[in-house]
């Protein structure tokens, strides 16, 4: 993609200094999981003192709101207007077959077990959830022209991802086997 039509990798109210403590939180989410979230090991994954991080950001709060916002930002909202762009009711459904597949999926379930004690977190995980929700359903029912049944099938994909990032036995086969398993369900005419 030409650097103007390519989505915004940032969140439009982060500055460059926050981004490189926003990127460590992904990491230290996926690497370690909620409960290792904490000022010092942003620090250290940045190799920062607390002074260069009180800089970028005010408090603690502050840095979780932006996190949680950034996440929203470029690991489901750029995600979802890319996938729009494609026309073709199959192709965007092979487009999200794909980002599914592709997702961070040990960051996703670390912010969706902080989304368990944390209502502001809850919040953003639970607008995320209905974006995606809602463009897998318009996917499908552009794709199969019934669209009680095109969110049926929206809502059980979302269980099929979230099932595989908060589960210890599912592999990324399984996921994948899953989610096209459901689509080749949905192409099958009802009886």
């Amino acid at each position: 993609m030409s650097q103007s039509t390519a989505p915004q990798s940032t969140t439009p109210q982060s500055t460059t200094p926050q981004l490189r403590y926003l990127e460590a939180g992904l990491q230290i989410l996926a690497r370690d999981g909620y409960p290792a979230l904490k000022l010092a090991a942003v620090c250290a994954e940045t190799s920062t003192t607390t002074g260069s991080f009180y800089y970028a950001f005010p408090n603690w709060a502050s840095y979780c709101q932006h996190l949680i916002e950034y996440w929203r930002h470029n690991k489901s909202e750029v995600l979802i207007d890319t996938v729009k762009s494609v026309e073709d009711p199959r192709e965007r459904i092979d487009a999200l077959l794909e980002v599914a597949l592709n997702l961070p999926y040990a960051s996703e379930a670390a912010i969706r077990i902080w989304s368990a004690s944390d209502s502001d977190v809850a919040a953003v995980v639970a607008e995320a959830d209905a974006a995606r929700v809602a463009v897998i359903a318009d996917s499908y029912t552009a794709l199969i022209g019934d669209a009680e049944r095109g969110e049926h099938l929206a809502r059980l994909a979302m269980m099929l991802l979230v099932g595989h990032e908060l589960g210890t036995t599912s592999t990324f086969e399984e996921l994948s086997w899953s989610f096209h398993s459901l689509l080749d369900w949905a192409l099958t005419p009802i009886r």
